[in-house]
């Protein structure tokens, strides 16, 4: 698969599920090359054919997906342009599907929960306030069921060493991008724009890569960008998150002191040469001035530079203080999915949307709402961890690890972003139940 299994002994890494010598699953597996699934193959023509199909429409899928990500990015400069990509992967994914190509049987038995999320949500929509508003957010965004699906038909159908690489050209697409809209767009606020969103998760496939894969140059040289994008950009959540992923891949990738004292001097000295290429240069050095400001909260002197303190964000102050004190009366079905902005417009005369993925669920979704969702992570969770206990390599094993590592990322985000409004959470949740399916199934 693409994947160094020395590299993984080396690293500390064991194999999770390696048959004890000379028992019958250990001579099956190595005198007749897995043998369980040469036998599946052979007496399950439908398998068959899918896995001995054409590739390039199961190819074609992949990119697809991976389209709909690019698309996201991109949706900085034309809003919610990855509905549109969303669609048109769809309609590839269905041709595929028909014609045996890519395999699709479980979809629905994995994704059912997130189905009936947003069939609550829009029911929920008639009791409130806002129903029209409530029902409209409602339809729109469960847009992200069938980005859940589309990523776990790529995840099902390909294998892992193709979905590192998947997020290894994501994040080099996304420093082109951050780049263009830095260019037209130079006082945006934050340089990345919404790549940054899906950095937490993209790293822990980069350090696996790293670790063991056949394009560790790619990916350190995709770390190297994505790291610099981070310092650039001026949003404290996404480097933080970044941060605490990068340290629990260090922790739970690698373990044995020489590999991590390897990894360490290598990540020291390339924060070193990033730091000393940003500082170098004017305009980075003045972005990075002003990141630091942020950070700190206090005023910047570089030189005959000075770069103040962002003002305190009174509209998000008052927009917590909206939740505070509505919540206990928006129970139990919430105030309806999208409408804070119309409440908060009702009392401060301009719309503002909420920015935490928790009050989302919780305040406009309600203790059902929230209730769901807590199944819905529970159930990744729990299939991750499957994963780790009957993976028959090590590269799956450490896929779960790398998803599970994501998922604290991607979840820290949400407390300072709406990531319930993009395809990055349903990507996540997508991946997550479509690598035990796979495992499970091909097992």
């Amino acid at each position: 698969d693409g994947f160094h299994e020395s590299s993984l002994r080396r690293a500390g890494v064991k194999s999770p599920c390696q048959p004890p010598a000379g028992s019958a699953r250990f001579l099956t597996r190595n005198l007749l090359g897995c043998g369980a699934e040469m036998t599946s193959l052979t007496h399950d023509q439908p398998k068959l054919r899918a896995r001995l199909a054409p590739l390039p429409l199961r190819r074609l899928q992949l990119l697809g997906c991976e389209g709909i990500i690019v698309a996201y990015f991109l949706s900085l400069f034309r809003y919610k342009i990855w509905f549109v990509t969303t669609a048109a992967v769809l309609a590839l994914t269905v041709i595929a599907a028909l014609l045996g190509t890519v395999r699709v049987r479980g979809l629905l038995r994995d994704l059912w929960p997130i189905g009936l999320l947003f069939v609550y949500l829009i029911a929920a929509s008639f009791q409130s306030e806002f129903s029209r508003v409530a029902l409209y957010w409602s339809a729109v965004d469960s847009i992200g069921m069938v980005v859940a699906a589309l990523f776990w038909i790529a995840m099902r159908n390909n294998s892992s060493a193709d979905i590192r690489m998947m997020f290894i050209r994501l994040v080099l697409i996304s420093a082109v991008v951050a780049f263009g809209a830095y260019r037209v767009l130079p006082t945006m606020s934050r340089i990345g724009g919404l790549s940054l969103m899906f950095y937490p998760l993209a790293l822990p496939f980069l350090w696996t890569e790293i670790i063991g894969g056949r394009h560790r140059r790619f990916a350190l040289f995709a770390l190297g960008v994505m790291l610099a994008i981070l310092f650039l950009s001026r949003s404290r959540a996404p480097l933080g998150a970044a941060l605490l992923v990068l340290g629990l891949s260090f922790l739970w990738i690698g373990r044995t002191l020489m590999q991590r004292v390897k990894l360490g001097l290598l990540l020291t000295i390339m924060v070193t040469l990033i730091a000393v290429i940003l500082m170098s240069i004017p305009t980075t050095r003045y972005i990075v001035q002003m990141f630091v400001s942020r950070t700190i909260d206090q005023d910047v002197m570089w030189g005959d530079v000075y770069v103040p303190a962002e003002p305190r964000d009174g509209a998000r102050e008052s927009l917590e203080q909206l939740v505070k004190e509505r919540f206990l009366d928006a129970q139990p079905f919430g105030i309806g999915y999208g409408t804070t902005s119309e409440h908060y417009l009702r009392i401060y005369r301009f719309p503002l949307a909420l920015h935490n993925m928790y009050h989302a669920w919780a305040f406009e979704g309600g203790v059902f709402g929230a209730f769901i969702f807590l199944a819905i992570t529970i159930r990744h969770y729990r299939a991750l961890r499957k994963v780790q206990q009957i993976a028959r390599t090590m590269e799956e094993e450490l896929m779960a690890r790398s998803l599970l590592i994501g998922t604290v990322g991607v979840f820290f985000i949400g407390m300072f972003h709406q990531m319930h409004q993009g395809p990055v959470l349903y990507m996540l949740f997508g991946l997550g139940l479509g690598l035990k399916r796979r495992v499970w199934s091909d097992g």
